[in-house]
C-alpha cells in the first residue's frame, strides 16, 4: 500500500490538535507557578526588597541585605524564584559575613510578566541590570548561578567591559538544556526561523 505524503494543510491542522494545546498548557503552568507576594523573614535576617529597571524597560524584583562590603548574587533557574534561592543561601552566607542579592527573573517571582522565557537571551538583561546595581553598593560582587540562570550569566557577560565583571562566577548546573538555548540564541540572535532552528537542534 502506497501511502499519500501528508498535504500542508493537514500538517496545520495536526499542529493545532496536538502541539498547540502542549504549548499552552505549559504557559498555563508557568503562570501558575509565579509567586505572588511572599516574606522572606524565616530567619535573624532582615532582608530588603527593591525594584530594578533593566534595559529593555523590565522591573527585576531583588531580595538582599546590606551589612558588609561584599555580596553574592544568587540567581535561580527556570521554574525558580529569588525565595527559594535566598532560603538556600541566606544563613550560611551571614553566618561568613556576606551579603545576599537573590533576583527574580521576569516571569517569575515578583518581577514583571514578559513573555516568552528565552532560556537566557532576554533573561540576561535581567542579570545585567543586577549586576551594575550590585556594583555601585558593593566592593566585591560574586555571582552564584543555576541552570538557565547559568546561561543568562554567560549572555549577560560575554559584552560587558572588565570594570563591569563579577569578581567570581559559580556556574550549577550549566548545560542541562542545551538543545533550547542554543534553539532560542538562533531564533533570536541569528534570526533562524523557528522550525529551522528546531530542527537543528
Amino acid at each position: 500500500m502506497i501511502q499519500k505524503p501528508i498535504s500542508a494543510i493537514r500538517m496545520k491542522i495536526m499542529f493545532f490538535i496536538l502541539i498547540l494545546p502542549i504549548i499552552i498548557f505549559g504557559e498555563l503552568l508557568r503562570l501558575l507557578h509565579r509567586v505572588g507576594p511572599y516574606s522572606l523573614h524565616n530567619s535573624n535576617l532582615d532582608p530588603k526588597r527593591g525594584f530594578i529597571r533593566t534595559s529593555d524597560g523590565k522591573t527585576i524584583c531583588v531580595n538582599y541585605t546590606d551589612k558588609s562590603d561584599q555580596v553574592v548574587i544568587v540567581i535561580h533557574g527556570y521554574m525558580s524564584s529569588s525565595r527559594r534561592s535566598y532560603m538556600k543561601y541566606a544563613d550560611f552566607l551571614s553566618k561568613n559575613n556576606i551579603d545576599i542579592v537573590a533576583m527574580d527573573f521576569r516571569n517569575h517571582g515578583l518581577s514583571s510578566l514578559s513573555l516568552p522565557i528565552s532560556a537566557g537571551y532576554y533573561e540576561r538583561f535581567d542579570v545585567i541590570a543586577t549586576l551594575k546595581w550590585a556594583k555601585s553598593k558593593w566592593d566585591k560582587v560574586h555571582i552564584i548561578a543555576s541552570s538557565m540562570g547559568a546561561y543568562s550569566v554567560v549572555y549577560a557577560l560575554a559584552d560587558q567591559s572588565e570594570s563591569q565583571l563579577p569578581t567570581s562566577i559559580i556556574l550549577e548546573s550549566f548545560g542541562t538544556d542545551l538543545k533550547v538555548g542554543t534553539r532560542n540564541t538562533l531564533v533570536e540572535f541569528y534570526k533562524f526561523p523557528v522550525l529551522i532552528a528546531s530542527l537543528i537542534t
